[in-house]
């Protein structure tokens, strides 16, 4: 195990949990302290973030980021960013890995597939288990879900961007016919030019947003059956099939693994 890494003079550390170097990946499990703040920098390497317990925010590229438990986050190389931990601290697993061996001009990441892909990798790191080509496999994995960046048409329809949003941030959308027409829109257009743009129906979209807002509340502690309540999902058990389908894992092992992550 590493030392921790102090900040000069302020006492704020970022410390070493967890550490696993499997062929090109290299897996670390941190805790950051209280207020722990990163200036401007970058880093040569790309980067995949799963956090784990607490919360944290900053600036990546242009964009303003904040971190919760739960959240899949994608860094890529060479792009400069800043980080602040929250009141709590906040820990977080990274895996990183060159750039090379990620698609050209990657955006984000598909987090459903992707958080539990990285709960696998975390409960290896935890319980110190698993080989090296175990944790390679999965880190792999992890890579083939990012998502290159798709340059926007020029005069896309508002009214394409409105139904993204309104799909994608609404735990209880409307119906897609309702939602269309009140957009003047025909619903069986509104159907094909959205997944022609997103590459996703409204409903598909709509269910990873509602798996990502469970996965969010169970690695925050919250019980599966809030998490499924909260998150749109009709009981518990619709989330479990929901989750199981899209990352092939349960809200119960969930729970176990970010539990035990944040006991260390």
């Amino acid at each position: 195990m590493l030392p921790p890494a102090l900040n000069p003079g302020d006492g704020r550390s970022a410390r070493l949990l967890r550490h696993a170097v499997a062929g090109p990946l290299r897996f670390t499990l941190k805790h950051y302290s209280p207020m722990f703040e990163q200036g401007e920098h970058e880093h040569p390497h790309a980067v995949i973030d799963l956090v784990v317990g607490g919360h944290g925010r900053g600036r990546y590229g242009v964009a303003e980021r904040v971190s919760q438990p739960g959240a899949v986050e994608f860094f890529g190389a060479r792009v400069g960013h800043t980080f602040r931990s929250g009141a709590v601290g906040i820990r977080t697993l990274h895996m990183s890995f060159d750039p090379s061996l990620a698609p050209p001009a990657c955006a984000d990441v598909h987090a459903p597939r992707a958080f539990g892909l990285l709960c696998q990798v975390l409960e290896r790191l935890v319980d110190n288990a698993g080989g090296d080509s175990d944790l390679e496999s999965l880190g792999l994995e992890l890579v083939g879900c990012l998502r290159q960046a798709e340059p926007v048409p020029r005069g896309r329809p508002r009214w394409l961007t409105k139904m993204h949003e309104t799909f994608s941030e609404d735990p209880s959308p409307p119906g897609v016919c309702e939602f269309a027409r009140s957009l003047g829109v025909d619903p069986s257009h509104a159907v094909r030019a959205f997944r022609a743009a997103f590459g996703q129906s409204p409903g598909e979209v709509a269910r990873a947003a509602r798996v990502a807002r469970a996965c969010s509340g169970i690695a925050g502690g919250q019980p599966p059956s809030r998490a499924a309540a909260d998150a749109g999902f009709a009981d518990q058990a619709h989330l479990t099939r929901a989750l199981r389908t899209a990352a092939s894992i349960t809200p119960a092992r969930v729970r176990r693994i970010m539990a035990r992550a944040r006991a260390l």
